[in-house]
């Protein structure tokens, strides 16, 4: 039995274990394609599952596999969370 992630327009839609693809919109998970997220997506490009953009203003780092800022955080010794309208980290 395989896992396949079920994508419609890119978003994944579900996921499930089957014994084999039952149509193309099953795209099977692999160790390259990482791991699907319900609501993530599915880049044919780069045959990977991405998971759900937290923001607007991140873009996805292909290579490092992850959602990155606009502006760096901080300091790493203070709580901060971002603001999406101002486009900045707010003390906590």
């Amino acid at each position: 039995m395989n896992t396949y992630a079920v994508v419609e327009n890119t978003v994944v839609i579900n996921i499930v274990i089957a014994d084999a693809s039952l149509d193309d919109a099953w795209v099977e998970v692999t160790e390259t394609t990482k791991n699907p997220i319900i609501g993530g997506t599915y880049n044919t490009e780069h045959n990977l599952f991405i998971p759900k953009q937290p923001y607007s203003s991140w873009t996805f780092n292909y290579t490092e596999y992850k959602w990155e800022v606009p502006v760096p955080y901080p300091d790493p010794a203070v709580k901060y969370a971002w603001n999406e309208s101002t486009l900045t980290w707010d003390k906590l």
